[in-house]
């Protein structure tokens, strides 16, 4: 080649080799930078060193073997080869190939070495893991291993036998082709067909294959720990792989050294056939004790003598399993409702009748959407969260909750641009709460937190729950995007905010505190980098960001403790919660692993899956695991996206080889604020895995087990066409509790039929510590399960008619039923009644309000099927003292009764300004919000001249109904 030429090469190979790399350096120069800007540099450095370590250290060594064994095989060929056709063929193909050997040497031990590397930089976490190996302090029943080995140490040496394995070969497979090609292995003429050379280097390499083999042998006796029977259908060594495949594997391994020395001992006597009966031998032996042996003896013994000899085996997978999933410790409480239990029961319960949880989480996203995005620009999740807040001389209360978060979808026009969608719509704005057992007059939720200045008149109350930074700049709904937000001191605001009483439009400047919240975006190589990465020329492009820019992204909740703490899993249900004045995302994190020995494995996937599972949620992978723990609980600060974790739970061996891992980034759990504990709630998806291992590990009898009699299943969710009935939060009193408890509870059926088996809950303690209560009930128990139950509901024929009444009258003509979350409460212990209880939505299918509101309540008690506008009338109806109203419930538009004239049109005023407020705000016109406004304060100031008149006036408009004594609001009196 020219001169000219060969530049003109290195230049193309150069720019080759920058935009294949370009991308990756970037990549890890901005995630340099971002986790630095969230306090998490170690990590990010622990990550990148050891992938740079696994890559070089066994790259390195791959390539050399390999190259080292290809060197040999050339530096062996015989000095005379014997003349033949074959030899002849060959020579011109050795004299193209001698002297560009060296290069292609290289190049092939090179590239061995470089997907050796690739390869091995991806089990930066086995690494980790096996050198930071903490010990569990108990050991399996079989080998007397710590469970660490088997967690930590068993993977490593699994993934360090592999290597192993890929370099003897592909050492050998070389080695084979240039003693063949340079004539060492001849396949044609006379004489030997491999030279001694040749036979020493491919007979080494033989006999170390067989060397791997036997330690392969050797790990494969700890391995049977996790082997499946096919008899008894659970995880863990049987009987057959202990009496039958254990020997034939200490068998195979002295066969394989056997073997293996026969090869080394040939390679002197020069004999082939001593290692060619020795390797039939080991194939022998591998099918008939490593497989038709075991086979045979499993069939035609252990079989028919199952339930004996399995026991022992059984019993370990058992405890094994109870343990791996946190159910051990779970206190079982006989449970036996009676169909006798006196209604008074009804009337004397003070604890879950009060707080009966009419607003379903998953149905009033759509009312908040429609009563408190303020304007298009905002949106909530489309499942909204359940949480405790202690607001009245300190007796917790039930809230739903959910904070505005921009909505990018409804951006139309020029709001679509670059410089509107990433500097001026950076954020959303409040949270919103309201209280699950209270609605107003008009079956919508009774707000009690989120204020905007526009929808003031929404609320049911004064401000209850206030928050310091109510900008919502990290949530669930942000997913990819992101935005530049920060100005130097004195600059004229640029991000919207909110609106004023007079639809004035509010900007802001965010402001992280102490230096945390967002990357920095200052230089001019920042900004070259971040256009790379994001795919945005805008970032350097004159005025597009200043000195005081900060660039926010990964503002998933999810996703950002993800990215901060790679070794968890994270629940797919993140929760807003207000901590000592501020709005924080509360994300549980789970240790896992699918190593733990004779435990079940379980697909956490389909473990995890319901009938809500991506509405609102994020659906887990289909992993298989067989150990979990809640170990982390992690915050996320809604303003600043600062990312806090903190130690959780009983000692996890598992998160402590993590943590030394990366330095100690976790906090203990001391350093939880009492404000942040109380907000903490037994995460859904380890209870939806723990209630599914408990439809079988209730049985801990071996033999009752065996014969799988007593299993039960999570039954399907009777108000949903498809998938398993979610969980409830809830604030209730289960048997043996002694008082209110925030709890995650499940309703359990029959594995044959819908009758309900038990009832499952799960809280914390007052120390953190997590109690587990399962309530099974007699397995001749006649009691209805939740769609049983369902059925009685729907099919009554009272039911039916007020149903179909009340969806064509009125403002309810031509509405949708939309069947609320069925609650299974226990009143009075463990022989008490059991009441279903279940909120009623009717949704219009068009109008100016389509969203839904609660207009009935079903329950169900003792069999006995009723329906009321409100808890107070379904509990009276239960108890005979007054039968249930068949009239439709008060709407918006009912007058009360019982007040003056002045006193009614006041309350029709409000509300009539109140709907042509909301409908105002659903136009996103706000001159007619502002005059809806005004018309609204006339009205209350009528309503309060009228009240002050009125000579035992105590009632409030609908917007503000107070709760009556069973939760549901009194009608204005």
């Amino acid at each position: 080649m020219s001169r000219r030429s060969r530049v003109l090469l290195v230049v193309v190979v150069v720019l080759l080799a920058i935009s294949l790399l370009g991308s990756s350096l970037v990549t890890v120069l901005t995630d340099v930078w971002w986790f630095d800007s969230v306090g998490y540099s170690d990590v990010y450095t622990v990550m990148l060193q050891t992938r740079v370590f696994m890559f070089l250290i066994v790259g390195a060594v791959m390539a050399a073997f390999v190259g080292l064994n290809l060197w040999l095989a050339y530096r062996l060929q015989p000095a005379y080869r014997p003349m033949s056709l074959e030899q002849q063929n060959l020579e011109r193909y050795r004299l193209w190939l001698t002297p560009r050997l060296r290069l292609l040497i290289s190049l092939v031990a090179g590239l061995c070495g470089v997907v050796a590397g690739l390869t091995a930089q991806g089990q930066w976490q086995v690494w980790l893991q096996y050198a930071n190996s903490t010990p569990f302090g108990k050991a399996d029943a079989e080998f007397g291993k710590d469970y660490s080995f088997y967690m930590f140490e068993y993977p490593f040496f699994r993934y360090v036998l592999g290597v192993a394995f890929t370099a003897v070969v592909l050492s050998l497979v070389g080695a084979v082709f240039l003693h063949w090609l340079y004539g060492g292995v001849r396949l044609q003429g006379a004489g030997e067909r491999m030279s001694d050379r040749a036979r020493l280097h491919i007979w080494s390499l033989l006999a170390a294959f067989l060397l791997l083999k036997a330690y392969a042998y050797y790990l494969d006796r700890y391995g049977l720990v996790f082997s499946s029977s096919d008899i008894t259908g659970v995880d863990g060594a049987s009987y057959a792989d202990i009496h039958y495949l254990l020997p034939a594997k200490n068998i195979l391994l002295l066969i394989a050294v056997f073997v293996a020395v026969m090869f080394v001992i040939a390679i002197w006597v020069r004999n082939a056939m001593l290692p060619v009966v020795a390797i039939a031998l080991l194939g022998v032996s591998a099918v008939l004790a490593g497989g038709i042996v075991p086979f045979v003896a499993d069939q035609v013994y252990v079989k028919p003598n199952a339930a004996q000899l399995e026991s022992n085996y059984i019993q370990r997978n058992i405890e094994a399993t109870r343990y791996s999933y946190g159910i051990a410790g779970v206190k079982q409480t006989s449970y036996n409702p009676s169909q006798s239990a006196p209604t008074s029961l009804l009337h004397t319960d003070t604890q879950n009748v009060p707080n009966i949880r009419l607003l379903d989480p998953s149905v009033v996203s759509a009312t908040f959407l429609q009563n408190q995005r303020g304007n298009g620009f905002y949106k909530f999740n489309d499942k909204l969260d359940v949480d405790q807040y202690s607001q009245t001389a300190g007796k917790p209360e039930e809230y739903v909750v959910g904070v505005r978060e921009f909505n990018y979808d409804g951006l139309t026009g020029t709001q679509t641009n670059w410089s509107n969608e990433h500097k001026v719509y950076t954020h959303g704005y409040g949270f919103v709460a309201a209280p699950t057992s209270k609605v107003t007059n008009n079956g919508q939720p009774c707000y009690v937190s989120g204020f905007l200045s526009s929808d003031q008149t929404a609320m049911c109350n004064e401000q209850q729950i206030p928050v310091g930074d109510p900008q919502i700049y990290y949530g669930e709904e942000f997913e990819d995007n992101y935005s530049i937000v920060g100005a130097p001191e004195g600059s004229q605001p640029q991000e919207y905010d909110h609106v004023t009483s007079t639809g004035a439009p509010v900007y802001t400047t965010y402001k992280a505190a102490n230096g945390v919240g967002g990357v920095p975006i200052n230089s001019y190589l920042r900004q070259l980098a971040y256009a790379i990465n994001m795919h945005a020329v805008n970032f350097i492009l004159p005025g597009a960001v200043n000195s005081e820019s900060k660039l926010l992204y990964v503002r998933d909740p999810r996703d950002r403790v993800l990215k901060v703490a790679p070794f968890l899993r994270v629940d797919g249900d993140p929760y807003p919660a207000v901590v000592d004045g501020r709005v924080v995302w509360i994300v549980d994190g789970y240790t896992t692993s699918s190593s733990f020995p004779y435990a079940q494995s379980e697909t956490l996937g389909d473990a995890t899956q319901d009938s809500l599972t991506g509405n609102g949620t994020v659906a887990q992978q289909k992993d298989q695991i067989n150990y979990i723990r809640n170990s982390v609980k992690a915050t996320v600060d809604a303003y600043t996206g600062a990312v806090t974790l903190y130690k959780w739970g009983q000692d996890d061996p598992l998160l402590d080889t993590w943590d030394k891992a990366f330095g100690g980034i976790l906090k203990p759990a001391s350093d939880i604020s009492p404000d942040l504990a109380a907000h903490f709630r037994y995460p859904e998806d380890l209870f939806k895995v723990q209630r599914e291992v408990l439809t079988r590990y209730h049985v801990t009898s071996p033999q009752e087990f065996f014969g799988g009699q007593n299993f039960w299943k999570v039954p399907p969710d009777p108000t949903r066409p498809t998938g398993a009935q979610p969980p409830y939060f809830l604030l209730a009193q289960f048997p043996k509790q002694n008082n209110l408890t925030f709890q995650t509870t499940s309703a359990l059926t029959f594995a044959k039929g819908d009758g309900l088996a038990a009832m499952f809950s799960a809280s914390y303690d007052g120390d953190g510590g997590t109690v587990l209560n399962l309530y099974p009930l007699p397995p001749t128990s006649s009691t209805a399960g939740p769609n049983q139950a369902q059925t009685n509901l729907v099919n009554d024929q009272a039911i039916a008619t007020r149903l179909t009444q009340l969806k064509g009258s009125g403002a309810t003509s031509g509405s949708d039923v939309k069947y609320g979350n069925l609650l299974m409460l226990p009143i009075g212990g463990v022989n008490g009644g059991l009441l279903y209880i279940e909120p009623v939505y009717l949704q219009p299918q068009s109008g100016a309000a389509p969203f839904p509101t609660l207009q009935l309540i079903f329950a169900s008690y003792n069999g006995k099927v009723v329906s009321g506008s409100s808890v107070s009338d379904v509990i009276q109806a239960l108890t005979g003292q007054s039968p249930p109203t068949t009239s439709t419930p008060p709407t918006s538009g009912s007058p009360p009764t019982g007040v003056s004239s002045q006193l009614n049109d006041a309350v029709k005023a409000i509300q009539a300004a109140i709907t042509e407020l909301h409908a105002a705000q659903k136009a996103d016109d706000f001159v007619r919000i502002g005059r809806a406004q005004q018309q609204l304060e006339a009205a209350i100031e009528k309503f309060q001249a009228a009240q002050a008149a009125q000579p035992s006036a105590s009632a409030s408009p609908s917007a503000s109904a107070s709760p009556g004594p069973s939760g549901s609001p009194k009608a204005p009196s």
